[in-house]
């Protein structure tokens, strides 16, 4: 009752003035970027070598590492959103260097170059043309909707 329509402070949603604290979002992202490095390491292995593949699978590995990191990331402005960006970047590139690891013979994570070059390549492609192509997710913070017959729809 004390807080009428509107309900309590959970219910009505987040502070709009509150904001994550830039480590809070680069730690968050972190943790999501190496979780899809983990899971993505394993899957390059599979496409090491594999002409094309070599270098989509990267790439995919990028696109999902950078989905991961911004969506955990949830960067306010764009000072977060370019270090959340590169925190994908390095969990992208240790899931290709992971793939490449677990590969064995005759290919490591740094050598030969001409070989394992691309494919790093491709994963930071993959960092990048997720925002370009799909923006950052959107989630409706702060903005509480007043509840039904609080008197606010008049």
């Amino acid at each position: 009752m004390a807080y009428a329509g509107r309900g309590c402070a959970a219910c009505a949603g987040v502070v709009p003035g509150l904001r994550p604290a830039p480590i809070e979002v680069v730690v968050r992202a972190g943790l999501a970027g190496i979780a899809a490095a983990v899971v993505g390491g394993w899957i390059v292995t599979q496409h090491v070598n594999v002409h094309y593949m070599s270098l989509i699978a990267p790439g995919l590995l990028g696109l999902a590492a950078s989905w991961a990191a911004a969506a955990a990331g949830d960067a306010q402005d764009a000072r977060q959103g370019r270090a959340v960006l590169g925190v994908a970047a390095v969990a992208a590139l240790l899931g290709t260097a992971l793939g490449f690891r677990l590969f064995g013979r005759p290919i490591t994570p740094v050598h030969p170059l001409h070989q394992v070059g691309p494919p790093y390549l491709g994963a930071l492609v993959g960092v990048i043309a997720w925002p370009l192509l799909f923006g950052a997710p959107s989630r409706s913070r702060g903005k509480a909707q007043p509840a039904a017959g609080s008197g606010s729809d008049l």
